[in-house]
């Protein structure tokens, strides 16, 4: 899978790739009068108890809390293992469901996902997706055990995977799914349920790395509010919320998984200090985190808003499709009127992107994201615009740069 485009030192004058984090998330004012609250107020043993392997109790209780009121999950604190970011959960758990099973990441996807789960020396592979998520016939030709998703706002396409297809995926996990491998016959076995035997776990992971950012459409439940079989992964951080510094993740587990953390993982120490994770839970319970999120949303939902109607009424705008905007943090950009071979569109994309970078504004192509010689994808050029380091003023400056790159690369293929 190809890497992130270089270039990550510059400074530059937009950045839709996500590697710059956006400038004013992070809430000092309230953070620092909850820090000096909890230096006052905690005792020795709650810091002690931060240091257990899953975490701080009163964090992991405050997490419980804000999955139940936002997204509809009932989850005990006993399940939830706090870690040091994304990253390093995962690595606990490869060893906790075992290097010995086949890892399925989508395609397109995040290339450093690939890179995490090779590092933890496991097989990976690709599974393509179809117009709902992660397309079931590839699952069925790949043999994966374990597939890592990004249901409700997958990255990068910004798909939302609907409720059908979490059932299918939820069917897969529990040995419930078997998709003929011949195009037609999957076609129509698509989301039916049949026998199927494995003697092997299957898994779902579930990243849900930007679902409180969700501005358009009534939200989707998570597939672990909708498994009954204990097969889904629950992850999730606050680098979204509380900016890419902020390195807390958390993981839910369920119960079977759980215990057998504890028995097989129990020796570890929470890689996240006791002070942080003390002042979060408190930053939680005292709703500073929702109103802080809450007003987030309000700015983003803006920002989106205003770089969208920039676009759609720029020179490149009738040559432009805007999709799946308003689902997180990102949306695809597609370039209408070129559709060509795979090849064709990345380097279609690729040029474009050079002549916006000559000016300042950083693009990220989808072929970026793609696995080299994977047969499925969009034919039509297309960019993940990751908008949230975008500042507001900039955008009239960055449109015209963006739709001046399009506009000479479609005007070379005319």
């Amino acid at each position: 899978m190809a890497g992130v485009s270089p270039g990550a030192g510059r400074k530059w004058l937009a950045d839709f790739t996500g590697a710059t984090a956006p400038e004013g998330v992070f809430p000092y004012a309230a953070w620092a009068r909850t820090l000096r609250r909890v230096l006052a107020d905690e005792s020795e043993r709650t810091v002690l108890e931060a240091s257990r392997p899953q975490g701080s109790p009163r964090l992991r209780a405050a997490i419980a809390a804000h999955l139940r009121g936002f997204r509809g999950m009932e989850v005990h604190p006993d399940q939830i293992v706090i870690g040091s970011g994304a990253q390093s959960l995962y690595g606990l758990l490869v060893q906790l469901l075992g290097r010995d099973l086949v890892y399925g990441v989508e395609d397109p996807g995040y290339p450093r996902l690939t890179r995490i789960y090779e590092s933890n020396d496991v097989t990976v592979r690709p599974i393509a997706l179809d117009g709902e998520g992660p397309a079931l016939e590839s699952l069925a030709r790949a043999g994966v055990d374990v597939l890592h998703c990004t249901p409700s706002h997958q990255f990068p396409t910004g798909i939302t995977v609907p409720v059908s297809r979490r059932r299918s995926l939820l069917e897969w996990a529990q040995g419930g799914v078997a998709v003929p491998k011949d195009g037609a016959a999957a076609g129509e076995a698509r989301g039916r349920s049949v026998k199927a035997s494995s003697a092997r776990p299957r898994y779902l992971i579930e990243d849900d790395f930007d679902c409180e950012f969700r501005m358009a459409g009534r939200p989707v439940p998570p597939l672990a509010a909708l498994d009954g079989a204990g097969r889904v992964v629950y992850a999730n951080t606050f680098s979204k919320t509380l900016g890419g510094a902020f390195r807390i993740g958390y993981m839910v587990l369920p119960e079977a998984l759980a215990e057998r953390f504890r028995d097989r993982l129990g020796f570890y120490a929470c890689t996240v200090g006791a002070l942080e994770q003390l002042t979060l839970a408190r930053f939680m319970e005292s709703g500073d985190y929702e109103r802080h999120v809450n007003r987030q949303r309000t700015r983003y939902r803006r920002l989106l808003s205003a770089l969208i109607d920039a676009l759609a009424a720029s020179s490149a705008g009738d040559h432009l499709h805007f999709a799946n905007a308003g689902a997180g943090l990102h949306f695809l950009m597609e370039v209408r009127g070129v559709e060509g071979d795979e090849r064709g569109g990345a380097t279609f994309e690729e040029r474009v992107a050079r002549r916006a970078a000559i000016r300042g504004v950083r693009l990220a192509p989808l072929g970026r994201y793609r696995f080299t010689g994977c047969e499925a994808g969009w034919r039509r050029p297309a960019f993940m615009m990751s908008f949230s380091s975008v500042k507001e003023e900039t955008i009239p400056e960055v449109v015209g740069i963006v739709s001046e790159a399009v506009m000479a690369e479609v005007g070379c293929r005319a």
